[in-house]
């Protein structure tokens, strides 16, 4: 783990894995978001650095990075890793988050996600850049219609090296 971490400048330059990205500008609230589609038809929006949310292919919800913590799905539950520094070591607090309050995370990532989806048809959003000449943003705002049809899912878990 790095000792020293920055936010990232620009984050449509470093999401280099997406086939297809935009940056959009919100000027209502004077803020950027990036949105993406990698090979495999992973989604991921970043609104600035956080939050952050991952879906698979399946637009279930794999990773997720808010108020500073890293989130990652194992299936049912939501584990919440932390890193508490100190200066003789680095240590990675977990968490589960499950019941009541994965129920209200879930709620908080499809409010942002419909706000997002709702500002784009509103027009009330400015893309600033995109990857392609002919990016359409009816992908983007498909894979959105279709999140949004269902409450929030989980991704299976990630495979684990342990055994």
């Amino acid at each position: 783990m790095a000792r020293n971490e920055t936010d990232r400048e620009d984050l449509f330059d470093e999401f280099r894995s997406a086939r297809v990205k935009w940056e959009f500008v919100d000027q209502r609230h004077n803020s950027q978001i990036v949105a993406g589609i990698r090979h495999d038809e992973r989604l991921s929006i970043y609104f600035s650095a956080d939050p952050c949310y991952h879906f698979d292919a399946e637009n279930r919800l794999m990773r997720a990075f808010v108020d500073g913590k890293l989130l990652r799905t194992h299936g049912t539950f939501l584990a919440q890793l932390h890193r508490i520094r100190t200066e003789q070591e680095t240590v990675l607090q977990r968490r589960d988050i499950e019941g009541d309050e994965l129920k209200e995370l879930l709620g908080d990532v499809h409010t942002d996600l419909k706000r997002f989806g709702e500002s784009l048809a509103q027009n009330q959003l400015t893309v600033s850049r995109s990857s392609h000449e002919t990016s359409d943003l009816g992908l983007l705002e498909g894979r959105l219609e279709s999140i949004l049809k269902h409450p929030i899912a989980l991704a299976p878990a990630f495979p684990t090296r342990r055994k």
